[in-house]
């Protein structure tokens, strides 16, 4: 078997055991000791039996993966409830981004709005200034006449 496909198996098994679809069994005392004999000669474990132990390591204590009981029907509505629900919690993220994106726009809205009166009140003020300096200039050339 390739390590690519024991890899896979590894997985495949890691994530039935965290979703409760196998079962770990600790090994009683004496076939931990019989499983470390077996590991200390070089013999390679049975199929079934498993070991937490870092690699490198010669592990003390074992467990048999053992099949929960569950039929496949409820495994099969255990994952479509899982799909359900996170198709669910993803709409949920959706609409509290578009909210997010509402108030974000409503902001803008109300920035564009400021800045719109402010650039109307410098043209306002350049107007009163341009007059003023033309008034001036009108008064101080009318004495000059």
């Amino acid at each position: 078997m390739s390590k690519d496909t024991k890899d896979f198996k590894k997985k495949i098994t890691d994530y039935k055991l965290r979703l409760g679809f196998l079962e770990k069994q600790p090994c009683s005392h004496e076939e931990n000791l019989s499983f470390s004999q077996y590991l200390h000669n070089g013999k390679s474990l049975p199929e079934d039996v498993k070991s937490d132990c870092s690699p490198g390591l010669i592990p003390t204590s074992f467990f048999r993966i053992k099949d929960s009981g569950l039929k496949d029907s409820e495994i099969q509505a255990y994952l479509l409830s899982k799909q359900f629900f996170e198709i669910l919690r993803q709409g949920e993220q959706l609409n509290n981004i578009k909210d997010s994106l509402k108030k974000q726009e409503e902001a803008v809205k109300r920035q564009t709005e400021l800045l719109t009166f402010i650039k109307n009140c410098c043209i306002l003020l350049t107007g009163f200034l341009f007059f003023g300096i033309l008034s001036v200039l009108v008064l101080a050339l009318s004495k000059v006449v």
